[in-house]
Parts: structure tokens; sequence; C-alpha cells
């Protein structure tokens, strides 16, 4: 035989065999995800970005369906998938994407990519602090690695503070994470992958039994999603003088209300100054904490995210007015009302609305996100400031936090090209409600000007009728399709 075809025969051989031992008794739950996907641009809303392209893993979990990771799939426009490390890909069909909860689920039409794959066991009744864990990928080269994680701890978190997950820390050598990897303990699933930091090598890993209760979910008529409940709130540790204004005696525990927001579920029910003692039977300590059986102290939350679904009853025992007494309230759904400045808004258009040459957006954590991966630590100071430190919830007098981005260079607006990244609070004298509500106001306006008003005493006076004039002639010079969009296809 030729050298060089028995090289590349022994390459290839190597190349087929080389799976190791603690990795090939997984290879037929594991596949890999192609994901194309293409987001908007925040600078310029009403147009995309480039087309990206990621790998990430995915994990079969029934004879046609395969788990990930639901923020690896944002803005997509093509998702394939294949197996066994091969090239070959299959086109997949996105069945659910949960932001909440960080989880999504897709299938393959075509019936023969699952042959040869296996549904994977759930670690049900074990847990993912049991035992060394390992997290599953093919590479590159069509080899299927696993990689030991070594558990650190558990914590309630919320995913664009909407759904409250249990968390698995575990530090791992593995060097790209957080794609949707299947994290295993005793061969059996344990969670999945949604981050993963290089510095620290760390892994954070949804537990299986959000992964559980999603599919419970799912089996319904129709899918609820997570629900919503988020109050404001205060540890009371040793605080007496606190304690005894509340009425509390010695033996008493629990978590103070300080604010209960109007679109929670248990709005008018829990109040202020109200103190939790506990959930459906489950006592809280004075920082709010539970006792969980499989993972130690955990955050109140958990008691309602983690088994519990819309419309379900929630049952607390409080002590308001120095008295002890029983309370229930139902569970409602999240609504993308919920929030004064939205975490997630994915998989749409950014609202935005040009007259004059004035972009206005709503604030979002999305535009936030322009500064690149430290955006928390790069972006500009006073819209963070205001992501930080304001009011989550709307108001009947604020929906939403608008904002001008920019100036579009015009006649019309000379004078005002550098100003970008303002919080309007007014347009001639009315407050603004959202953006909706700007252009409505903008459209009903009689008056010779238009006087914006922002905070920190900033102001632009536009001609009404030359910046509405100007304003096709201004997208056209852009090359813009649509000097705004509302929302719902407007």
């Amino acid at each position: 035989m030729n050298k060089k075809y028995l090289l590349i025969f022994i390459f290839t051989f190597i190349l087929n065999t080389n799976i190791p031992a603690n990795a090939e008794k997984y290879s037929e739950n594991v596949v890999t995800i192609t994901v194309a996907s293409q987001s908007y641009d925040y600078n310029l809303p009403w147009q995309k970005l480039s087309v990206q392209k990621d790998t990430i893993s995915g994990i079969v979990i029934d004879e046609n369906h395969i788990l990930t990771a639901s923020h690896k799939l944002i803005d997509h426009v093509l998702v394939e998938v294949s197996k066994f490390g091969e090239y070959r890909k299959y086109t997949a069909e996105i069945i659910l994407k949960d932001y909440q909860c960080g989880l999504a689920l897709i299938t393959v039409l075509d019936k023969e990519f699952f042959s040869g794959l296996k549904p994977v066991e759930f670690n049900t009744h074990g847990s993912a602090r049991d035992n060394k864990a390992l997290l599953a990928r093919w590479d590159n080269s069509g080899i299927l690695k696993t990689h030991q994680a070594e558990y650190q701890k558990s914590s309630i978190e919320f995913l664009d503070s909407s759904g409250a997950v249990l968390i698995h820390h575990m530090i791992s050598d593995i060097d790209v994470g957080g794609k949707g990897e299947p994290v295993f303990v005793n061969g059996r699933l344990a969670g999945i992958a949604l981050w993963h930091s290089s510095k620290t090598k760390t892994v954070k890993a949804v537990d299986v039994t959000v992964i559980e209760r999603m599919l419970k979910d799912l089996q319904s008529e129709k899918y609820n999603g997570m629900p919503f409940f988020n109050i404001e709130d205060a540890p009371l540790e040793n605080d007496k003088n606190l304690r005894e204004y509340l009425g509390l005696k010695n033996e008493d525990t629990g978590i103070l209300v300080i604010n209960v927001p109007p679109e929670t579920s248990g709005y008018n029910i829990l109040k202020k100054n109200d103190v939790i003692l506990s959930i459906n039977g489950v006592d809280l300590d004075d920082n709010g904490l539970y006792i969980s059986a499989k993972y130690g102290k955990l955050a109140y939350y958990g008691l309602i995210y983690l088994d519990h679904f819309i419309d379900d009853t929630i049952r607390m025992k409080i002590v308001r007015n120095k008295k002890k007494m029983d309370i229930d309230f139902k569970l409602k759904q999240f609504s993308n009302d919920s929030l004064l400045i939205p975490t997630s808004s994915y998989d749409s258009p950014p609202k935005y609305f040009i007259t004059g040459g004035l972009i206005f957006q709503e604030l979002t954590k999305e535009y936030l996100k322009i500064w690149g991966e430290e955006w928390i630590g790069t972006s500009d100071k006073r819209l963070m400031y205001y992501f930080d430190n304001y009011t989550k919830y709307p108001t009947p007098e604020q929906k939403r936090i608008v904002i001008l981005t920019a100036a579009l260079p015009a006649s019309v607006n000379v004078g005002y090209h550098s100003m970008k990244n303002l919080i309007l609070r007014k347009l001639n004298g009315q407050n603004v409600k959202d953006i909706i509500h700007l252009k409505d106001l903008l459209d009903k306006s009689n008056d010779k000007f238009l006087e914006f008003d922002f905070t920190g005493e900033h102001r632009i006076i536009l001609n009404r009728n030359e910046a509405i004039k100007s304003t096709n002639e201004i997208i056209k010079r852009y090359r813009i399709q649509n000097p705004y969009y509302i929302g719902d296809g407007k």
C-alpha cells in the first residue's frame, strides 16, 4: 500500500475509534447543534447585524426531542444538528425556547437522524453534589470528550429577572463551555450548562428539576412557562429594634417585605412590612433562606418557582401588624409588561421612532449590550444608573424608559448632532409613557414647536412642521425603510 494512503488509513482509524472510555457511553446521547443567528443592530435599530454561527451541544431526552440552552438560540435563522461527531447535518425545528428557565427543546423531522441515538436517563433521585460530575461534548475533530466538574455550591438565581431556577456552580477544566453541555452524575443527566468563565474555570448548570418542570408544563394543553413572583425584601438578621417594632417573638424568623409590585403574583395579598415566616409549610430564616435536603440553604424563591405552575396556590404564614396570620394567592404568568426596563427582548426587533432625524428607543438590557461583553462596566453611566437603581416596575405614568439614542445629522436638527443616550421625560410638557405614547403625542400635536425635555436639564426644540416634512427625506438619505417600529408589525 502506498505510504501516503497508509498514513491516511491509520489516522482515520484512530479518529473513528479514539473515544475515551469514560465518554463512549454518552456518544449515543450527546449531539452537536449548529446555530446560524442574525441579531438586531441596536445602534441602527431598523437593520440587522451580520449572520453569526455558533456550535453548541444538545442531549437526546426521548425518541425525537433534543434539549439545549435557550440563550444560544436567540435570533436564530437556521438550526442544524449532527450526531456521533459526524459532519452531516440535519435541519432542526425549534419546539420551545424558554428564556426564563434557560432551556430549549428542538426536534428533527427526518427520523433517520435519531437512528442509533438513545434517550438519556435523568438523575431524578440523585444530587449534583453526590459525586464528580462530567460535562460532555463533541469537539471539532469528531471526538466526544468529557470534562470533570467539581461541585462547589447551589443557589437560586434569576434568569432575565423573571424566572428563578436552581443553579449549580462547578469548577471544570473545560476550555469552552456554557453552551448546553449536558452534566452527568453517575451516568445520568443532572443538568445543562448555561454559563462558563474561562478565567475562573467556573461552570453554571441548571438543575435537572428545572428540566423536569419544563417538560411537565409542556405536557399540558398550553405551555405557560414560569410564574412571576418578585418582591422587594430585606433580611431581619439580629436587628432587635426592628424585630420588636414588627411584633416578632424570639423564635420567629423570616424575611421582611419592602415592596409588592403591582405586576407580581400576590399583589393586594402581601403588603409592605409583612414578615414572611414560612412558604407552603417550610420555615425561612432571617435571611430568607430555607433548608433543601439535597443542596442546603437556598433562597426562598425556590419554594415558589421550582415545582409550581401558573394558577397554583402559594400559602404563606406571615406577621402583619404584630399578628400572625395565613394568606394564600395564585401564581400569575410573566408578562413583558411586568418590568420597566425589559431584560429580555429576544427574537423581536427593537422598538424605535424617528422624527426630524432624532432616534428614540426604549431602554432595554439588549441596548446596553452594544457596549460589548463588559457592558456592565463600559456602557453609558447615566443609563446604567437607571438600570441599576431605578424602580424595576412600571407605573401608569411610566411604562418604559424612552431614550434619545442618536441624532442623524440634518439641517433640521443642527446644534443637536452630538446629543445621545439621554432619558426623555416630556414632549411639550406631557410625560412620555413609552415609545407608542411618544408617537401618539407627536401625531396629535398642533403646536408650532416640538419641545423635548430630558433628564439633566437637556432640551431639544424643533419646528414641528419642518421635523415632520424632513423625516421622509432623512430616512431616504440614510436608507431607512421605515421611520418607526412600535411593535406587533407596526
